[in-house]
This record gives C-alpha cells, sequence and structure tokens, in this order.
C-alpha cells in the first residue's frame, strides 16, 4: 500500500504545489515527501527495490540541485535521466548477461521463451529511451505548467498503457504463469 502512495502522493504534492507556488517550492515539497515515504517504508521493515532507490536519489539530487541553484532545468532532467538509466541497464542486460532483464524481472513467475523475454525487453527499452526523449522535448520547448502537467499526468498515462500492453503480451505468450506469487 505504502509502495503505491509512494509512487501517487510526491507527485500531486509536486502538482498542487506547483500550482500554489512556484516550481523552486514544489520541487522541495517533492523531495521531502519522497524521502519521507522511503524513510517510512524503510522503518517498516518493508523491501526498497533497486529502481526506487536510483528514482530516490535522482529525486534529492536533481530536485537539490534545483532548489539549491534555483535552476529548474535540474528537476526537468530527472525523469529523461532515470528513463535512460532503465533503458540503458534493459537494453544492455541482452549483451552482458544470459539472461535478459524481463527474463529476471519475472522468474517464478512467468515462464517464456527467451525470443519473447528479449522482445520484451526491446519494446521496454525503446519505450524508456522514447518517453525520455519526450520528456526532453516536452521542458524544452513548452512551458513549466504544459511540462508539470505531462510530468504527473502524461508519463503515469503512458506508462500505465505501456505496462498494461506488456502483460497482454505476457499472457499471450506466456507457457505458464505462477499465480502464487
Amino acid at each position: 500500500m505504502l509502495k503505491t502512495l509512494e509512487a501517487i502522493v510526491p507527485l500531486v504534492i509536486f502538482f498542487a504545489a506547483f500550482h500554489l507556488t512556484d516550481i523552486y517550492r514544489a520541487t522541495f515539497y517533492l523531495v521531502i515527501s519522497y524521502t519521507a515515504f522511503i524513510i517510512i517504508r524503510s522503518l517498516l521493515g518493508q523491501k526498497i527495490d533497486k529502481s526506487e532507490y536510483l528514482i530516490w536519489m535522482a529525486v534529492v539530487l536533481f530536485g537539490s540541485a534545483t532548489v539549491y541553484f534555483r535552476n529548474e532545468l535540474f528537476i526537468k532532467w530527472k525523469p529523461t535521466f532515470v528513463f535512460w538509466c532503465f533503458s540503458t541497464a534493459i537494453l544492455l542486460t541482452n549483451c552482458y548477461y544470459k539472461q535478459s532483464f524481463s527474463e529476471w524481472l519475472l522468474a517464478g513467475k512467468v515462464s517464456m521463451s527467451k525470443k519473447d523475454y528479449q522482445v520484451i525487453d526491446r519494446l521496454s527499452g525503446l519505450f524508456f529511451l522514447g518517453l525520455g526523449f519526450l520528456n526532453f522535448l516536452i521542458f524544452s520547448y513548452f512551458s513549466n505548467e504544459t511540462w508539470v502537467n505531462f510530468k504527473v499526468f502524461g508519463i503515469f498515462t503512458l506508462t500505465t498503457l505501456y505496462a498494461l500492453a506488456i502483460s497482454v503480451m505476457v499472457v499471450s505468450r506466456a507457457d505458464k504463469i505462477n499465480t502464487d506469487h
């Protein structure tokens, strides 16, 4: 439950603070709220994935730089940085490891052919690469308000639709799905 709230509440706070104050205070509240969720989950003994740590560190690093230097470009680059890190990790995993990223991620939950796992990895790598590029285009050529709306609603919608599409693909191609996990 906290993991779900962690994904939504800091963005809602950021969105509200941006519209009530400015991008610098909104960024400050984003850093504080995201950090609070990480601390609370850690104190409750909940596992925090490496990807969640990456996102949190990026929020703290880019958010702090935004507030300290009073330069909004830092926080605007944060989603692109995170998406490109995910894209690189997913795409390079196929090159350097015997097991693809999606095969590792779905181990014990889903059984598919190596080719299907590789297709999912390529699609996911390209999706995150494209999403990072789209974020870059929007913060470069549109207003802060447009970028904030895209960050809060556009990225969430696109990633949700992508996750649904990949889920349908996995279910249609899976040899076996383990529902015990």
